[in-house]
């Protein structure tokens, strides 16, 4: 019952991950994972926009990037250009694990942000995305 008033809730606000971009690190799709075509359906779905690439993200909003990684994320993945710099100016690593048990439950970003694996420093930014 709870995951379907979060789930309503959410709708309501534009979607679970509304307002968020995410971005898919090498290796995520396919590994134990939907492929990258069915992964970025699931995440439209949720209302986050899914981007190809960090370049762009200058115009974009750093605190509302999700960028997902396998459970546990691969060193490569953290390595990948852009993920870093964005991490430090406040996007969110997260896991597979992570976005599948979100969507699960229907809780949104703000609610499960202690599950979310950035840097501590980056955690507090997440509060500030509705």
């Amino acid at each position: 019952r709870e995951s379907i008033r979060n789930g309503i809730l959410a709708r309501k606000k534009g979607g679970l991950l509304g307002g968020w971009c995410v971005y898919i690190c090498s290796g995520v799709a396919g590994n134990k994972a939907p492929s990258v075509k069915e992964l970025t359906l699931i995440i439209e779905a949720t209302g986050a926009r899914v981007i190809t690439s960090l370049n762009d993200s200058d115009m974009l909003e750093p605190h509302c990037i999700m960028i997902l990684t396998s459970d546990p994320s691969t060193e490569a993945q953290r390595n990948e250009f852009g993920v870093r710099k964005m991490e430090r100016f406040g996007a969110q690593i997260v896991t597979t694990t992570w976005l599948f048990q979100t969507i699960l439950t229907q809780q949104s970003p703000n609610m499960r942000r202690s599950e979310m694996t950035s840097l501590p420093s980056a955690r507090d930014t997440v509060a500030a995305v509705g």
